[in-house]
Parts: C-alpha cells; sequence; structure tokens
C-alpha cells in the first residue's frame, strides 16, 4: 500500500475530461484516497481512477507502467493494461484465468472488501463543499448466493464483464464473466452449479 487512505487528492482537470462512467468529480476538489477508491469501486468512477493515477504517479502513463510492473509481479502472462480504465485499445487485454489471479490477489484487503460489499453511499470532498452519491453496479450484490463484490465492466469490445466473490465462505467461489450479454445472469448460473456439484470435504 503506498498511500495511507487519509491522504488528500487534488482532482486534475484531466480526471474532469474522462469519458464513460463517472461520479462527476470537479478539477481542483480536494478528497481522500479512501473516498476516491469507493468512487472507483462503488460506481465504476473513471474519473476516480484517473484521479488517483495521477496521485500516484504524477501522470497515467506513468501509472500504467506501474500497473504492468505489478501485472508482471503477479505472473499474469497475458495481462496488460493501456489505461487506469478499462477502455477498450489493442494494448488492454486480460483473460479469465489472470483476472482470478488478480481477484485473489485484491479481496485479501479488509478495505476492498468493505467497500466493494457497499451498495450506496454519499462521499464528500475534505471541505464539504461538493457531495457524490455512489451506487453500486453490482446488481446482485448480496442475492441468494451471498455475492460480495467484486467489479463490474463493460465496453462496446469486450462486452459485459464481471467479476463475482462469494463472501463470508471459508472456501470463497469466485466466477470470472468476460463479453456477455447477461454478465448477473450467467454468474448466477455458474456459481449455482458451483454451489450444486462441489463439496469440500473436511479435514
Amino acid at each position: 500500500q503506498e498511500h495511507k487512505l487519509t491522504e488528500i487528492v487534488t482532482i486534475p482537470k484531466l480526471a474532469t475530461q474522462v469519458g464513460g462512467s463517472t461520479i462527476n468529480l470537479q478539477s481542483q476538489e480536494k478528497i481522500t484516497v479512501l473516498n476516491l477508491l469507493k468512487g472507483l469501486l462503488i460506481q465504476s468512477g473513471n474519473d476516480a481512477a484517473v484521479a488517483l493515477a495521477v496521485h500516484n504517479s504524477q501522470s497515467v502513463d506513468k501509472f500504467v507502467k506501474k500497473m504492468n510492473l505489478k501485472a508482471n509481479e503477479l505472473n499474469l502472462q497475458n495481462t496488460n493494461f493501456a489505461n487506469p480504465m478499462g477502455f477498450d485499445d489493442p494494448e488492454n487485454y486480460s483473460t479469465a484465468q489472470d483476472l482470478f489471479t488478480l481477484a485473489k490477489a485484491v479481496y485479501k484487503y479488509p478495505t476492498i472488501q468493505k467497500i466493494v460489499n457497499t451498495k450506496e453511499t454519499t462521499i464528500y470532498s475534505t471541505n464539504k463543499s461538493s457531495s457524490h452519491l455512489l451506487q453500486t453496479t453490482n446488481l446482485i450484490l448480496d442475492n441468494y448466493l451471498n455475492v460480495g463484490g467484486l467489479k463490474t465492466g463493460t465496453t462496446s469490445q469486450a462486452g459485459g464483464c464481471f467479476i463475482g466473490i462469494t463472501k463470508n465462505e471459508e472456501h470463497p467461489k469466485i466466477a470470472i464473466v468476460l463479453g456477455s450479454n447477461d454478465r448477473f445472469l450467467d454468474t448466477k448460473v455458474m456459481l449455482d452449479w458451483v454451489q450444486n456439484t462441489f463439496k469440500y470435504k473436511n479435514n
């Protein structure tokens, strides 16, 4: 962890110009790292992703280089990042196997678990001058399968994507769905099948 969650980030103009899903950050707004992580993970805020990238590495390009170094460290052999938002790009790609590895590495952090288990919250700039209502993009959070995360994603080329993880289990189940026309239904089908097919033996 390179930053304290309480660190204050000044939102660069670049973050306010990004397309796709945003949380409507304002240029020069001051907001904590924790609140930007909430905006990124709960509501898929691309502006939050850019703000965090610039705060960490001074530029998006430098941050992407760090992303790829981390991918190599995690042995994600078929993954390359071209931007921190997940936008379509010939140099932005991954596989279900690599995303499974990444999901396990990310979900071990209690802060991440807590954030992605949040359905709705409001975050504020440090002086309360701006507020942002966040609503989860995970439409099956806390459903009957006990899904507690992890991340949604949609682009024209990638289609509907979702990493679903069950919570409060000794052996959490992870479903990776890519290129789907109904990512949440596909996730439920997969997790239902695993639940009904496999049982762990007690040692």
